[in-house]
């Protein structure tokens, strides 16, 4: 595992370098539920660099719903754990709504809320907590490919509203 790990270490400064050459300011990796790949916020701290003059900075895009490697306990399957400690190194945040079972990519709706763990409010608490600045929050909503199309629209337009009316209660 510690050779993989400093495989793709290398791997990545390899690609740090090669986007400083074409231009880039900036190169992101992502937390995966996966525990093939480094999936704890030290596997994945151990990653990410301020860059140099050879090297674009490696920053995380971190998801909230993928906290739920298998073998992971405690604060590894908390989300706002997650947050708070490595949100200020994070300059975007994939959003889906989930529960601690699974990867799931659910739309941000009554029905998916009453059933997930992410609340936007304890979301953007824990940003703040974390001495993020700027943060580009994404949906993530996965549909599965036999949802009606009118039902997708539905739920994205109920996620946007959901994260805006979150947005506008902190101020922002």
């Amino acid at each position: 595992r510690r050779e993989r790990e400093q495989g793709l270490r290398a791997s990545l400064q390899r690609l740090a370098a090669e986007a400083r050459d074409a231009g880039l300011s900036e190169l992101y990796i992502e937390n995966l539920a996966a525990a093939r790949e480094p999936s704890t916020m030290d596997g994945i701290a151990r990653l990410l660099t301020s860059g140099d003059a050879s090297h674009v900075p490696i920053k995380l895009c971190l998801d909230v719903g993928h906290q739920c490697v298998p073998g992971t306990t405690g604060a590894e399957r908390d989300p706002y754990a997650w947050l708070e400690r490595l949100g200020s190194k994070s300059p975007v945040v994939q959003l889906q709504q989930s529960d601690a079972e699974g990867d799931h990519h659910w739309p941000f709706t009554a029905a998916a809320n009453a059933r997930g763990r992410i609340d936007a409010d304890k979301v953007l608490a824990a940003l703040d907590r974390s001495g993020a600045e700027e943060v580009a929050l994404i949906l993530e909503v996965i549909p599965p490919f036999e949802q009606d199309d009118d039902q997708v629209l539905d739920d994205m337009v109920a996620s946007a509203r959901y994260w805006r009316d979150a947005l506008a209660r902190h101020g922002r």
